[in-house]
Order: structure tokens, then C-alpha cells, then sequence
């Protein structure tokens, strides 16, 4: 999927592999609800503006006309029910390293921004600014 988003005052041509991220979090059992389509954007405005997650609330409330909060809320949710339901430990499986705490389990920034990563790394998302510099 191609497309461009705008937060915090700059634009971004993104383009991701729309399968392998549902793949992805299938594996972590990440439950196919609102809840799930805000972790979808979470970890595709990451890749573009990293600096703060709250810019990101904005840029998602405004596109989905819900408030930052409640973007925040239903990011949250959709991470405990994958805890509570056991898929968030396969994180490790599948970045290939030890990631997830089992005694504190992962914060939100800290979900989406491993997510966000590792679908980079893999050539799985790319993102350019509008003057197609590569992020």
C-alpha cells in the first residue's frame, strides 16, 4: 500500500506490504477490532515521525475523528489483550531476539516502535519525506 500522511506539520510518502503487517500481528495475536486497526496505524506513523507518541494520537484521532485519548486507550487495550491472551510473547520468535519482559510486559511506544523497526529492517515499510529523502 502507498500512501502519504501528514503529522506534526510534515508530509510522508509511505509505502508497506499491507499483508505482512496483518501477518504479523495475527502471530501476536493482536484481535481484529478498532483496537487493531489503530496498532496498524500506530506502527505506520511511527516509521514516519518517531519523536514522540503523542503527535502520533493526534494524527490518527484526527484521520479516524476520535480524541488522542482514545486512541491511546484502544493502542493499550489492543497490547494487554494480545498479553493476556499469550501471543505477545511470539514477539521474540519474531524479531529473533529477547524483547519482551515477562515481568513488565512492553510499554505502547515501546510495541510499536519494535514493530515499526523491524518492518523497516526488513524492507517491509519505507517511508520518504515529500522531498523523497529516505527516513
Amino acid at each position: 500500500m502507498v500512501e502519504t500522511l501528514k503529522i506534526h506539520g510534515k508530509t510522508f510518502r509511505v509505502e508497506y506490504n499491507e499483508n505482512a503487517l496483518h501477518t504479523i500481528l495475527d502471530g501476536l495475536d493482536i484481535v481484529k477490532s478498532t483496537s487493531r486497526a489503530i496498532v496498524e496505524r500506530s506502527i505506520v506513523y511511527f516509521a514516519c515521525y518517531p519523536k514522540k507518541l503523542g503527535f502520533i494520537y493526534d494524527a490518527i484521532a484526527l484521520e479516524r475523528t476520535l480524541s488522542p485519548n482514545t486512541v491511546a486507550v484502544h493502542l493499550r487495550n489492543a497490547i494487554i489483550t494480545a498479553e493476556y491472551n499469550g501471543g505477545l510473547k511470539n514477539i521474540d520468535d519474531l524479531i529473533g531476539a529477547e524483547i519482551y519482559d515477562y515481568d513488565y510486559g512492553l510499554s505502547s511506544k515501546s510495541f510499536v516502535a519494535i514493530l515499526s523497526s523491524y518492518l523497516k529492517s526488513c524492507g517491509l515499510l519505507n517511508v520518504k519525506t515529500v522531498d523523497n529523502s529516505i527516513l
